[in-house]
């Protein structure tokens, strides 16, 4: 899919003014960026391939020359899908030993990163500013690639940070900028951008979303959860969201049935936090992912599978071609998917469907299996009364429910709830429910509904 770029808005000033240039140096070399991302995930498959498997040897040879873990693990040349799968475990104790392999070789400090440990054990690794800048970049080329309007505004809800979830005085903080897309608005007309750190109170943020247009709103589902439970469809048409841009946890497609009715579009995109991006939903087939192919070569391991409404699902592997700060080849993420060569809609390249997050979305049976538990707000709202609810499996027999908002709850509602997770789950399990005033999301900051513990 090759960009109408002439179809961009463009400032009064949108071109250099120095002899022998067009636009200015920082400009050109982003958008050529984005054009070099397009041609390799929506242009010729052979050119990507051979270009992947470049970068794969690149990568290969960095890490087996920098890298007393990789040597040992490379001393065979074996073929991408026959070297071992890597391990969350496995990376944590390589950065320790070794810390970032590519300081002395880049020339500029790298940076040490934590992942939020949302699907599993937090993951600390070390990146270089290249990946933050292709991060961004493959975020600006998606708006390029679909064609999406740049002059709208852009929002952004993110959770709050440990220290705000435990500020009882700062339910949001606020950033505003003027555009959202680097230095591109220079050149392009651009809309305005805030970022809201969302931590409790809902009244704060609606309030807040409520001063400006939203426009292309980018949030979690648990977030659009809490829209619509304080204002409905009313708040909805009231906030001006142009699109949904859904990220991190599983998304309610009764949410997504009730804005498409509203003429809002609804996309959601696939990432980790120490890889980045790993796919976006296709533009026209709902559930299908197109992979970012210029950041991640992903394989499915299919000696590891799940059953979910009756698709096998294998386990996610990702090489992540950029990684040569903590180098992550054939990297268990900890999710389950299903890959097919192509996608419905005539892109020619590995697409990704039915991805479940098995930390988010698995309980963990005693005999090792896995089993979906996908759960939202709706039903629970059926039976009992609460603000939010957190659901956690902290060992292979119990499942313990938090309500939010409440003090006490009588024996009829309790057996109901009891009644309703057991059918979700299997009467295997216990369960315990605690109503509380106040749920603590401080380790848990995207609010996901449910976490399993269990390793």
């Amino acid at each position: 899919m090759l960009f109408d770029i002439q179809k961009k808005a463009l400032e009064l000033t949108a071109f250099s003014n120095q002899p022998f240039t067009f636009t200015n140096p920082e400009v050109h070399n982003d958008l050529a960026t984005i054009l070099e991302i397009n041609l390799i995930e929506n242009g010729c498959k052979k050119a990507r391939e051979h270009w992947q498997n470049t970068q794969l040897k690149n990568l290969l040879y960095f890490a087996r020359s920098q890298s007393l873990f990789w040597k040992q693990r490379l001393a065979q040349h074996l073929p991408l899908a026959q070297l071992p799968i890597l391990k969350r475990e496995e990376v944590c104790a390589q950065v320790s030993r070794e810390g970032s392999l590519a300081k002395k070789i880049i020339g500029v400090d790298t940076s040490p990163y934590a992942s939020s440990g949302s699907t599993g054990t937090p993951v600390k690794i070390h990146t270089c500013p290249q990946n933050a800048r292709y991060n961004n970049l493959r975020s600006f080329a998606q708006y390029f690639i679909e064609g999406r309007d740049l002059n709208e505004s852009r929002t952004f809800i993110k959770p709050a940070d440990g220290q705000q979830m435990l500020d009882a005085h700062e339910d949001i903080k606020v950033e505003q900028f003027s555009a959202w897309t680097g230095n591109l608005s220079q050149t392009f007309s651009s809309g305005p951008y805030k970022i809201i750190h969302f931590a409790n109170n809902p009244d704060p943020l609606i309030n807040e979303l409520l001063k400006n247009r939203v426009g292309y709103l980018a949030c979690p589902n648990s977030h659009m959860d809490i829209l619509l439970k304080a204002g409905g469809i009313e708040l909805i048409k009231k906030l001006g969201i142009h699109m949904w841009l859904h990220h991190s946890d599983q998304r309610d497609e009764a949410h997504v049935t009730l804005l498409t009715t509203m003429g809002i579009p609804v996309k959601s995109s696939y990432s980790c936090s120490e890889v980045g991006p790993i796919a976006q939903e296709c533009p026209t087939e709902r559930g299908s992912y197109h992979i970012a192919h210029s950041n991640v070569i992903v394989e499915i391991d299919k000696t590891s599978t799940v059953e979910v409404h009756g698709e096998t699902l294998g386990k996610v592997l990702l090489t992540h071609l950029h990684s040569y700060a903590t180098p992550l080849i054939r990297y268990d993420v900890g999710d389950f998917a299903k890959m097919e060569s192509s996608c419905p809609c005539g892109h020619d390249g590995p697409t990704l469907s039915h991805i479940y997050g098995r930390r988010k979305y698995f309980l963990k049976n005693a005999d090792g299996t896995f089993l979906p538990f996908s759960i939202f707000s709706k039903p629970l709202l059926d039976i009992t009364t609460f603000t939010d609810f957190f659901i956690c499996q902290r060992d292979l027999n119990t499942i313990t429910i938090e309500l939010g908002g409440r003090t006490s709850i009588d024996f009829t509602e309790e057996q109901n709830i009891r009644n309703f997770i057991q059918r979700l789950s299997n009467q295997s399990f216990n369960v315990i429910i605690n109503p509380v005033e106040r749920i603590n999301w401080t380790h848990n900051p995207k609010r996901l509904p449910f976490i399993s513990m269990v390793e």
